[in-house]
Order: C-alpha cells, then structure tokens, then sequence
C-alpha cells in the first residue's frame, strides 16, 4: 500500500508540473519580452488567470490547482497509514 500511494503522489505531482510548464510556455509566448511571467515563480495564480482569459474551455488550470491539492491528501493518507500501520 505505502509503494502505491507513493506512485499516485508522483504521478500527480507530475501532471501538476506539467500542467504549469505548459501553461506558463503558453502565456508567455502571447507576452513580450518584457511582460513575460517567470518560469520559477511561486506565485502561480497570474499564470492560471491569463490562461484562463484565453482559453476559457480548458481544463488546465482546474488540473493544475487541485492536483495540488490531491497530492497533499495523499500525503496525509500516507502518513496517517504509516502512523497507525502494523
């Protein structure tokens, strides 16, 4: 069980990063060179917004934002497994 959630949390983890690289490459080749947002920025709620504003039917941010946290669930179910187990 513990090797399985560690898989989901990666794989989620993953689609995450994804997610925002590809958006974030979307957003700034509509952007000068001025305007552009930073790869390794923190903040990534600018991202979503700007992505959003341009394409209002995709799934991506949505993606992005609550695989978050879903894998911060997925962390507390391990450590709550790994509390308790056997």
């Amino acid at each position: 069980m513990p090797v399985f959630l560690f898989f989901v949390f990666g794989a989620a983890l993953a689609v995450s990063s994804i997610a925002s690289a590809l958006m974030t490459q979307e957003v700034n080749q509509n952007l000068g060179k001025k305007q552009q947002l930073s790869w390794w920025g923190r903040d990534t709620s600018e991202v979503y917004i700007q992505y959003r504003e341009r394409y209002p039917q995709s799934p991506l941010p949505i993606v992005a934002r609550y695989s978050f946290w879903f894998c911060m669930a997925l962390l507390a179910v391990f450590l709550v497994y790994e509390m308790f187990a056997d």
